[in-house]
């Protein structure tokens, strides 16, 4: 029996309750390890480590492994990062399997394990609001640019060859409503990858006239709805809350975008390592048109170089339909940073919610 240590998450400390009653023979959980700044010391009954204390009690030989809950859908590529320059060996990092009535997989490398926490695509890369400092650069998209279901759906297939389930699945843009498939694209999603959290972001501005195979869709599918709250939407707030409660659909707000974060800027200012581990994007794996990103830049980039005659990089791809390709070869593909990094400011710079008044510096930190 290895001695091993969880990433701790409150929210799914049931489990760990479960592996401790039932699955004895084949784990010794000796600790969590968090990031948190201020962690417990205890949780259900467990030390809680730092990852520096972890790291020193696995040199030492005193842990064998560190296991991932699958139900843990953020920071996984912050996580992993760190372990592995702490010196954490890959094949000591390990995930488990969903949690379903009471039945908890047994875990998996990570490497090889066809699991991912996070994806998210674009259903259009245009959107019907301008914000200035839109990251996604969709106010720079100038006529519309729509993703088709047969394309989207393709696409999901074959990446299910290598990853059969993913955690959490947000279909964007842009604005993911100006589709006209957005009910065959949800239909497929859910077809595709049965158990993820789906959710549409969208801002909310034409949600009050979606048609009524729209709502129905979502109810059937068990599809939610995340809406990025900004001003513009205030007054029709109640009203879309209104609209979502008599389809029983599920929902969430963001807190009201008062304000736009700009990070981005025209000349590379760093090693692109250290903005990978600083970025908490680097988990928003993203897939567009039959490849997967570390995260959007690589293909939203473009729209920005096209309107101010750049060339900063749209590195970061994956194609899904290259031969040879494994389930391992895209999991440490998808956690190794890129050249298009070191164009992203550790330090952001918070601006006023504005439309776009299409200058260079609506996007970029000077």
């Amino acid at each position: 029996m290895k001695n091993v240590v969880i990433s701790d998450f409150h929210e799914i400390s049931r489990i760990w309750k479960y592996y401790l009653e039932n699955k004895s023979d084949e784990y010794n959980v000796i600790a969590y390890v968090t990031k948190r700044d201020h962690p417990p010391q205890m949780l259900d009954g467990i030390p809680v480590l730092n990852m520096a204390q972890y790291a020193s009690f696995y040199k030492q030989g005193l842990i064998d492994e560190f296991v991932l809950p699958q139900e843990r859908y953020t920071g996984w590529s912050k996580i992993i990062e760190e372990l592995i320059s702490l010196g954490v060996q890959r094949k000591d990092i390990y995930i488990v399997g969903r949690a379903e009535e009471g039945n908890i997989k047994s875990k998996m490398p990570y490497d090889s394990a066809k699991y991912l926490p996070y994806l998210e695509f674009h259903a259009a890369d245009h959107c019907n609001l301008n914000c200035r400092a839109c990251e996604h650069f969709s106010g720079l998209v100038e006529k519309p640019i729509f993703h088709s279901a047969e394309g989207i759906i393709r696409d999901l297939y074959q990446l299910s060859q290598f990853i059969e389930d993913i955690g959490v699945i947000r279909i964007l843009g842009g604005e993911p409503l100006l589709n006209p498939e957005i009910c065959e694209i949800m239909s497929a999603t859910r077809k595709v990858y049965a158990y993820s959290e789906i959710y549409i972001v969208t801002n909310g501005v034409i949600l009050d006239r979606m048609p009524e195979m729209f709502f129905e869709t979502c109810t059937e599918h068990q599809i939610k709805i995340w809406i990025s709250y900004y001003p513009p939407m205030i007054k029709k707030i109640d009203h879309l809350k209104a609209i979502l409660e008599k389809h029983e659909i599920d929902y969430s707000f963001s807190g009201l975008n008062m304000t736009f974060r700009k990070k981005y800027t025209l000349e590379p200012h760093s090693e692109k390592g250290k903005s990978f581990e600083n970025c908490f994007q680097a988990s928003c794996h993203n897939l567009y048109e039959g490849k997967i990103g570390v995260c959007f830049l690589p293909f939203v980039q473009k729209y920005f170089n096209q309107r101010y005659n750049y060339d900063i990089p749209c590195d970061g791809a994956l194609d899904l339909y290259e031969t040879g390709l494994t389930t391992e070869k895209l999991k440490r593909f998808l956690l190794t940073p890129f050249e298009r990094c070191r164009y992203c400011k550790e330090g952001t710079v918070d601006e006023r919610w504005m439309t776009m008044q299409g200058v260079i510096s609506d996007w970029i930190v000077l």
